[in-house]
């Protein structure tokens, strides 16, 4: 058990500590998932100022007292601002939110920003809803040493949570068709 814990935790880091780092490059729009006010969303702005897309997706569940997002949402800007309050306000929430406007807009093209422990998840949850091609890019700014085992455990959990979703999901699947196709069952 210690050594099936010990592989588990070691790759892990590949994903939440090295995840796989997209470089930016042009989009049709910039999303930028909600959590720590870090520079994101100013990086995320500055990247589409830059020429990489026009249009820059702000999550916004920190509701109308956030001057910052007020800021961002309520100002005018060089380019199109469109803000949103996912729900629920989850990564998956804005996922969701960020697939059916990029539907709406007819986007093909996005670039997530995120930080970089969310990387990784912010990707797995882009690809299970957009047909597009999803860029994910992390804020360039560090993390001091003493943030990263909450940084851990929070990814680890969001990530333990995402599998039971998907596979309580994938049994109501199962079992609705097999409802269908067995009545008398």
């Amino acid at each position: 058990m210690f050594i099936a814990g010990l592989v588990l935790f070691v790759g892990s880091l590949k994903f939440i500590v090295w995840p796989r780092m997209d470089s930016p490059h042009e989009a049709d729009a910039i999303a930028v998932v909600a959590g720590a006010h870090d520079g994101r969303e100013q990086y995320a702005l500055n990247l589409a100022k830059a020429g990489l897309a026009d249009v820059v997706l702000l999550s916004n569940p920190y509701g109308p007292d956030d001057s910052l997002m007020n800021d961002f949402c309520g100002a005018a800007q060089d380019v199109r601002i469109l803000c949103f309050d996912p729900a629920p306000s989850t990564t998956r929430g804005e996922a969701t939110a960020i697939a059916t406007t990029a539907k709406s807009e007819g986007w093909k093209t996005i670039m997530v920003v995120t930080y970089r422990p969310h990387v990784s998840r912010v990707r797995y949850e882009m690809a299970k809803r957009f047909d597009g091609e999803v860029t994910v890019v992390a804020v360039p700014r560090s993390i001091p040493e003493s943030r990263w085992p909450y940084a851990y455990l929070r990814e680890m959990g969001g990530f333990t949570k995402t599998v039971l979703d998907s596979a309580q999901s994938f049994s109501e699947q199962v079992r609705s068709a097999a409802t269908r196709l067995l009545p008398n069952l």
